[in-house]
């Protein structure tokens, strides 16, 4: 049992740590998210913190599920791919909102996309 909570905990602090990564570099975003040209069914500023924090709060369950269930040793490939995307995840922020290049972030979003998606497909697919 204290093994689980220390692993939850883990990654749970895990995806925390790219949310820190993502949210300091949008820290200052508000100004530059006004600015953009956006449709009308764009969300408020607002609403993207408590948003993020429940998605990363999810992504840590979801790893620590995987984890629990396999462990590093029997999903290697699943975990790993998990961090990867986290790390995408937290340098897309960086891409966008402060060194608004746009075309590399739309290029880090469709690498973003294809890691969750191979990282769904590795933990519906077994043992990897």
């Amino acid at each position: 049992m204290q093994r689980q909570l220390l692993g939850l905990l883990g990654w749970l602090a895990v995806s925390f740590a790219a949310a820190a990564v993502g949210g300091f570099a949008s820290a200052n975003a508000g100004a530059f998210y006004q600015q953009l040209t956006r449709p009308a069914w764009a969300p408020p500023s607002w609403l993207f913190a408590p948003a993020w924090t429940l998605l990363y709060l999810l992504m840590g369950f979801a790893a620590w599920l995987v984890w629990r269930e396999r462990g590093f040793r029997h999903a290697p490939i699943t975990l790993s791919l998990f961090l990867i995307q986290l790390g995408v995840n937290a340098l897309w922020t960086w891409l966008f909102f402060v060194w608004h290049l746009g075309a590399l972030a739309f290029v880090g979003i469709l690498i973003l996309w294809m890691l969750i998606l191979c990282t769904l497909v590795a933990a519906y697919s077994g043992p990897t």
